[in-house]
């Protein structure tokens, strides 16, 4: 211990002083260093470190002394080694932090280089915990970051620029780059210059003739795909915004959008081209594991750009839907679509830092089913690349991906997956018919089934998902296929969800209610589902009589009835379709 203050007392003495110390004491400062480093190797040592405040002065060393940087560097990385050591010594580590970013703004040497390295390398471990309300390093960033980009500097340190901008843009999002204002300039431009840099690096990389050059710069694809997929994100938004009447969310300028779209049109013709070579070239299933990961970090991208109804989808995309399908199959399932799914089907990791077993998804790595799922929700309601993804067997492969994902449902994210599945399900069923004389279906009905007997009414749009697909399967294979005493409590879910939803319908809201249930602000989101469901149930009622108990036991008849008469007379809405399945279940 006394070692150690004397150690820490000596370099804090060189980072103080700016004569000293002279060139012929730069081994006194490794050596002071490493011993410092002999203190960071054990747990107790680097609490000790914590505790003496050393890890401003080895930062201000780092800066002020090019002695010993690269020991600096390694001790500090070892100091901060992980997001849970950061957080449980952040008064100590923000200070630091903004001590790097206002240096890595003000210094235009080769210091500022090294810095935007340390801060990369730093950030990455991190992540958000870095942030919070009063920090002033992300704009110091920022300015750097322009800095470095805008003029012409080693590829190496153009590299880490980019990859340190991408990694803010995942652990912070847009906002820094959209807000920060740069030598004058209006907020919003250095995000549409980081964007043109990244789109054009990207551009550069993948239009190589080899591979091998391709897998040579996979952490900067990587890094900077990360910012392609939330700039998609962000434009699309919006024009969103823009075609609802909303008013702009950001700082960007119509000229800006235009920039940012061409921009984001010519990198994503790069992916395609990029894809089709991958294609041509390789079997999903023999991709080497370094091209694996560069052509999965594609898919973000690629399903990003899909999930967008705003954004244009290029035709030659089309021809590539099947290998891109095929693709995520295999870095998440473990066994061929063409098996039957069942309740035990596994997914299967598709790097080390995914794991997966019998009992469903335990880590995100291995799938990449979710990325497309909002793309494939919009492009089966189009009749062109839904032909394309039914040959490719989209039907089997969302049944399995379903019942994998169905196994531990009950985070939001989770849910909004099984929606998604839920949303292509109906867009199949709708369009094809015949596609639920798949025995696979059953099964999945049978899953919804199960899900809903498991949910409370609270999330009605999940629920009016659940009950549809159950729905549209059982009228076209036949109700008594789900007639088990086992699913009782299903079905009357079923009638009583119908009736919870329609109570938010705007002329049954109460009109005195002082503070309006969030989830009666929903109907204009899921009526297309209520319609589709009363519907639905109808018929099967028409078809089996034993459903008509239930529905009457559930107190289904007496709750519409309830509401009926609270609806007005001319109401031409919900009306006929309530009036119509009342007759049904009491007619019978």
């Amino acid at each position: 211990m006394v070692y150690q203050k004397i150690a820490v007392a000596v370099l804090a003495c060189f980072c103080t002083d700016p004569e000293y110390p002279c060139e012929e004491d730069r081994v006194l400062i490794i050596d002071s260093l490493q011993c410092l480093q002999a203190l960071g190797c054990s747990e107790l040592g680097r609490e000790h470190l914590f505790r003496c405040n050393s890890l401003e002065a080895i930062a201000q060393c780092f800066v002020l002394h090019q002695a010993g940087q690269l020991e600096c560097r390694s001790l500090l990385l070892s100091l901060l080694s992980s997001k849970e050591v950061i957080s449980a010594h952040i008064d100590m580590v923000m200070p630091v932090i903004e001590f790097l970013g206002h240096e890595f703004r003000s210094r235009q040497d080769k210091v500022k280089l090294e810095l935007c390295s340390l801060l990369l390398s730093v950030i990455t471990v991190g992540e958000e915990v870095l942030f919070t309300k009063e920090s002033t390093w992300l704009k110091n960033v920022a300015v750097a970051l322009s800095d470095i980009l805008t003029n012409k500097t080693d590829a190496v340190y153009r590299e880490d620029a980019l990859c340190l901008a991408a990694i803010l843009c995942r652990d912070y999002g847009l906002d820094w780059a959209l807000e920060v204002e740069i030598q004058g300039k209006r907020p919003g431009t250095f995000f549409v210059l980081l964007v043109y840099l990244v789109g054009a690096e990207v551009q550069v990389q993948l239009y190589q003739s080899e591979f091998s050059a391709v897998l040579s710069r996979a952490k900067l694809i990587s890094s900077c795909f990360l910012m392609l997929e939330a700039a998609v994100t962000r434009l699309a938004s919006v024009c969103e915004d823009q075609q609802s009447g909303c008013a702009p969310s950001t700082m960007l300028t119509p000229g800006d959008q235009l920039q940012l779209h061409t921009s984001l049109t010519e990198t994503f013709a790069a992916i395609v081209q990029f894809l089709d070579a991958v294609r041509q070239a390789h079997a999903p299933e023999d991709l080497c594991h370094p091209l694996h990961l560069v052509t999965m970090a594609t898919v973000r991208v690629v399903g990003a750009w899909l999930a967008e109804e705003s954004l244009a989808v290029p035709t030659e995309l089309y021809t590539l839907l099947p290998f891109l399908l095929a693709m995520c199959q295999e870095a998440t399932f473990t066994t061929p679509t063409s098996v039957t799914p069942t309740s035990t089907d596994v997914l299967r990791p598709a790097s080390d830092t995914s794991l997966v077993c019998g009992e469903g998804l335990r880590e995100e790595g291995g799938d990449m089913m979710k990325f497309l799922l909002p793309g494939l929700h919009h492009l089966t309601a189009d009749a062109t690349p839904r032909k394309v993804l039914l040959k490719a067997n989209l039907s089997q492969v969302m049944c399995k991906y379903f019942l994998a994902v169905s196994v531990s449902p009950s985070s939001p994210e989770m849910k909004g997956r099984l929606i998604s599945c839920c949303g292509i399900f109906l867009n199949l069923m709708v369009t094809e018919p015949d596609i639920v004389k798949n025995s696979a279906f059953v099964q999945v009905a049978l899953t919804a089934a199960s899900l809903l007997a498991s949910e409370g009414p609270e999330d009605i749009f999940y629920m009016m998902h659940l009950c549809l697909v159950l729905l549209m399967v059982a009228r076209r294979q036949g109700a008594d296929t789900f007639s088990s005493k086992d699913l009782l409590p299903s079905w009357n879910i079923v009638f009583n969800t119908l009736v919870v939803a329609l109570k938010s319908y705007p002329p049954l809201r109460p009109r005195n209610a002082s503070k309006p249930n969030p989830a009666k602000e929903q109907w204009s989101d899921y009526s297309e589902l209520w319609f589709l469901s009363i519907q639905e149930l109808t018929a099967i009622i028409e078809q089996c009589g034993w459903l008509q108990e239930v529905g009457v036991a559930s107190g289904a008849v007496e709750q519409l009835n309830g509401l009926l008469r609270k609806l007005p007379e001319r109401d031409q809405e919900v009306m006929p379709s309530i009036c119509s399945f009342l007759r049904v279940l009491t007619e019978l």
